[in-house]
């Protein structure tokens, strides 16, 4: 697993044993090698501990990538009734982090897993997507098409980003049709070349373990169905926000509101779909932690402004959305 990647590269051992010696992980490495490097800038030997720290050290940034986007949401959505300030940090950030290590959800961010990078890169990209939401630039969609591919050294799943992204900028309108076609072309292509670097890199065993292990598999939609439900009080309350931002004008929001609400919608179903092969639920990580997110930014659009009365219904929503989210953790 993790130790092992980290090990044998250590060793300038081959990564990816051969199918018979059953060695190796079914991950891309980047996550171990990435943790060791940072590991080696403060110790020479392999201390599990420091390793630890820097994989925990993912899931902070994970949590502080969640509480910007949740900022940058709120912008877009109720920007008079929305003031940057701690009170909303104090509250957005341990939330998030709760969420970013959930038990079940989230089982393995904490320890030496993939799963603590790979949810960071995954809010990282919904942090590029408010971003652009809030203020688009045209490095907004060079860095968009280079993350799916440099995640996918983090994690395969990683590069739906490619299609996610895609589906943002069409039903937020970013694009014109010949532009968003040029942009899944380039995505693609550097989702491809990541794809050929790492065969060059590692190769044949490295195919086997990525890909080809994967082929026995089958999905069971049972349990597909089974795991969505288990996320059911993050699937209603995200449907919940939805309803409650984009069912009436927004205030200062869009279309790339829509867009950004979508793609967790697609996210989520995706995930707990592609999650049907395994018992685990750590796929739907990120999804439920981008769940998080809505629910703090409805919350903040049926905040009330001042000198208003709070016994409003939108107030009334955002309270009832945040009571359930804790109460549901």
């Amino acid at each position: 697993g993790f130790v092992n990647d980290l090990l044998r590269f250590r060793l300038g051992l081959p990564i990816y044993a051969p199918p018979l010696e059953n060695q190796s992980t079914v991950y891309t490495p980047g996550s171990p090698l990435l943790t060791g490097w940072v590991a080696a800038l403060f110790s020479g030997s392999l201390d599990i501990r420091l390793l630890r720290a820097v994989q925990f050290g993912y899931v902070i940034l994970a949590a502080a990538a969640a509480t910007i986007a949740a900022d940058r949401l709120a912008r877009l959505v109720a920007p008079d009734r929305y003031r940057p300030s701690a009170r909303w940090i104090v509250w957005w950030a341990p939330m998030f982090l709760m969420v970013a290590i959930d038990p079940l959800f989230n089982p393995y961010t904490p320890t030496l897993n993939s799963d603590g990078l790979a949810l960071c890169v995954s809010m990282i990209a919904f942090l590029l997507m408010t971003q652009q939401a809030l203020a688009p630039r045209a490095w907004h969609l060079v860095a968009m098409a280079i993350l799916p591919a440099a995640g996918f050294f983090v994690k395969q799943n990683l590069l739906s980003w490619i299609g996610l992204f895609s589906l943002y900028l069409l039903v937020g309108g970013q694009l014109r049709f010949r532009a968003w076609l040029t942009f899944i072309g380039a995505a693609v292509v550097l989702g491809l070349s990541a794809m050929a670097a790492a065969y060059w890199l590692w190769g044949p065993d490295f195919w086997f373990w990525a890909f080809t292990s994967y082929a026995p598999k089958r999905i069971s939609l049972p349990r597909s169905g089974q795991h969505f439900l288990a996320a059911g009080i993050y699937l209603a309350l995200g449907m919940a926000a939805g309803w409650a931002l984009l069912g009436r004008p927004l205030e200062g929001g869009d279309r790339r509101v829509m867009g950004a609400w979508v793609v967790w919608l697609a996210h989520l179903v995706l995930h707990a779909y592609t999650s049907g092969f395994a018992w685990a639920l750590n796929h739907l990580g990120p999804s439920v932690l981008i769940s998080a997110v809505w629910i703090a930014v409805v919350v903040v659009s049926g905040w009330p402004r001042e000198n208003q009365f709070r016994e409003t219904w939108r107030f009334a929503i955002g309270q009832g959305l945040a009571a359930g989210l804790v109460l549901g953790m």
